[in-house]
C-alpha cells in the first residue's frame, strides 16, 4: 500500500524531526540528517533508513546488505550494517552540493 512508484526522485538531507534526532544519537560521528527522498506522490517524509521488515517503513526505503534475504518474507537484513556503508558517501555528495538522485524500478 505504501510502495515508491516507479520513478526517479531527487535526495536531500533533512535534518528537523524525530527520526533525525534518534540517527543523530545512534551515529554522531557520521550522521548529518535524514536521507529525504523528495517528491514521492501522496507522501512527504519519505526516508532511506534502516529496518528490517514492514513494520520498520510506512513507505521509507530500507536498507540491507543480504540479497538473499529478499526472498525471505520480504525481511531485509544486515541494515544496519547496510546503512553505515552507502549514508557517508551520499550524504558528503549532498554536502557539497551535488545532485544525487534515487531510480525507482518496479521489478514485479
Amino acid at each position: 500500500d505504501t510502495r515508491i512508484p516507479t520513478g526517479c526522485f531527487e535526495l536531500r538531507l533533512r535534518k528537523e524531526g524525530g527520526m533525525n534526532r534518534a540517527y543523530s544519537s545512534r551515529f554522531p560521528d557520521m550522521h548529518k540528517g535524514m536521507l529525504w527522498v523528495i517528491g514521492v506522490p501522496g507522501f512527504e517524509w519519505v526516508y532511506i533508513h534502516i529496518g528490517n521488515d514492514e513494520d520498520d517503513t510506512q513507505g521509507c526505503i530500507l536498507v540491507g546488505d543480504d540479497p538473499a534475504s529478499i526472498t525471505r518474507d520480504a525481511f531485509v537484513s544486515q541494515s544496519t550494517q547496510a546503512y553505515k556503508r552507502i549514508y557517508p558517501g551520499i550524504a558528503n555528495a549532498l554536502e557539497q552540493g551535488e545532485g544525487v538522485t534515487l531510480s525507482v524500478r518496479d521489478y514485479a
